[in-house]
């Protein structure tokens, strides 16, 4: 044999699994689950014109705008 018998070759694909699994329940850990914004739901002063307000969901801004009051 060389130097790599085949127990080597199993303990190897075993491992290669094991990581393999770890990796894939870390990425899909969070999937599904979202964690509550530290801002709350509203309208806010727009980045992109100061004369609007822009509309966040509490999860990320929208496209929706007013004119400031």
């Amino acid at each position: 044999m060389g130097a790599f018998s085949v127990w080597h070759i199993l303990i190897l694909l075993v491992v290669l699994a094991v990581i393999a699994v770890i990796v894939k329940v870390r990425s899909s850990s969070g999937s599904g689950h979202q964690s509550p914004s530290a801002i709350a739901p509203g309208w806010y002063p727009d980045h992109v014109n100061p004369a609007f307000v822009r509309w966040f969901d509490g999860h990320q801004w929208t496209d929706q705008t007013q004119p400031r009051q």
